[in-house]
């Protein structure tokens, strides 16, 4: 008799968890396409927040059926670069221009982050022996110079009419005088510019919402942000912009977490990453999709005034899902159940997707007619009625031996 029951408690229990694992929280129609093919589908940043731990729980059907369409996900920076090389013109003046020699003025050069100048001249002709003093300026309307760095340059006929000069020799926050002798009655500069590494924002969902305050700690001499994110998600990157212009030197700690997780499968660890508040008025730190949707920064003010906080914004990952949609058939996007896992198709997908295959899945992300907090009760009141049940039994056993 009781071996029955205890098989019937599991066979309830094994039936509500089958119930829990097939149901979905959330649906999300997506776009009808004109022609068959692979099409990248960039999903809306709030489905991170009903996901599992790693998109596990995303499955995509034709409408009205349960056939599963096979798909994989990639994120922002997998589809896109996440740096581009970007060329930028520097401003220059020309202050004169005598048989030989021919002097330039730079105004203040802001940038840190750059390899080299690159010139290009005119006209096309060999100058063996030209030379740049480059004179780094303590004012900008004033000739005093810190020191000279002299450079040989290699000017020869008929080979690209450019030239660079190397990072370090232009400095950061300085007007720089720049002196060519030994150089052609016709020689002059012009452009100047140099290349870049930016970051290419349109990888990252810009977060909307952020809701933050600041106080001050005056025993600790600390600043302390506390803030919010609209939803719980990966945080790829995070910038924070200072309203000075001045020089400061301040250590600082931003911390990420998840505030009152959904489940037993949501990580609420808080991580930790050190700031360093030392240059420009913009910081911008790689936190490596820490699942939050809470944040704190400490910043050490230590005996000067408070620095001014003017904004701060989180970037979460673009999410795409890549899958072969036919023609004239809508298609339906399911997720949130924390207990599913990735599924594995037998498919090997290794192709290029036209630019003009990307969309939005712009539709609203709805909450499906089953209830994940009804699944939830039906589950854990399945898990304590078999508690209760069991603890039954082993107490009637005890009875039963003590009365022997």
């Amino acid at each position: 008799m009781m071996k029955k029951r205890i098989v019937n408690l599991w066979a309830l229990l094994l039936a509500v968890t089958a119930v829990q694992a097939q149901s979905f929280t959330h649906s999300l129609a997506l776009p009808k396409i004109d022609s068959s093919g692979f099409y990248e589908i960039e999903l809306p940043v709030e489905l991170f927040s009903v996901c599992n731990k790693k998109q596990g729980d995303i499955r995509i059907y034709e409408a009205g059926t349960k056939s599963q369409t096979p798909y994989i996900l990639r994120n922002g920076s997998e589809v896109d670069l996440r740096f581009i090389d970007t060329i930028i013109s520097v401003n220059f003046e020309v202050k004169s221009q005598q048989k030989n020699r021919y002097e330039i003025l730079i105004p203040t050069f802001d940038e840190v982050s750059y390899s080299a100048l690159k010139f290009s001249y005119s006209p096309n002709k060999s100058i063996s022996k030209a030379i740049a003093q480059v004179f780094p300026l303590l004012n900008h309307n004033s000739d005093d110079n810190i020191e000279t760095t002299k450079v040989a340059l290699n000017i020869n006929e008929h080979a690209d009419t450019t030239f660079t000069i190397s990072h370090g020799t232009i400095r950061h926050g300085q007007a720089t005088r720049i002196v060519f002798e030994n150089v052609d009655a016709n020689f002059a500069i012009t452009s100047i510019s140099y290349q870049k590494r930016i970051e290419n924002n349109s990888v990252f969902t810009k977060m909307t919402h952020l809701v933050w305050e600041n106080t001050e700690n005056t025993i600790k001499k600390t600043s302390v942000i506390k803030g919010s994110l609209p939803f719980n998600t990966p945080v790829q990157k995070m910038e924070i912009e200072i309203d000075s212009t001045g020089y400061y030197n301040r250590h600082g700690n931003l911390q990420l977490f998840t505030e009152k997780p959904r489940n037993l499968f949501d990580d609420n660890h808080r991580s930790s990453i050190s700031l360093n508040f030392n240059e420009g008025n913009k910081i911008s730190v790689d936190v490596n999709n820490i699942m939050a949707n809470r944040f704190l920064i400490t910043i050490n003010n230590k005996d000067n005034k408070p620095l001014p906080i003017k904004s701060i914004t989180a970037y979460s990952p673009k999410l795409y899902a890549i899958a072969r949609l036919e023609a004239g058939k809508q298609y339906v996007l399911m997720a949130g159940n924390p207990t599913l896992k990735a599924p594995r198709y037998d498919w090997n997908y290794d192709y290029t997707v036209p630019k003009n295959h990307r969309i939005a899945a712009d539709a609203v992300l709805q909450p499906t007619a089953q209830n994940e907090n009804n699944n939830g009760i039906l589950l854990w009141g399945a898990v304590g009625l078999c508690i209760l049940v069991m603890g039954g039994m082993a107490f009637s056993m005890i009875k039963r031996t003590t009365v022997v």
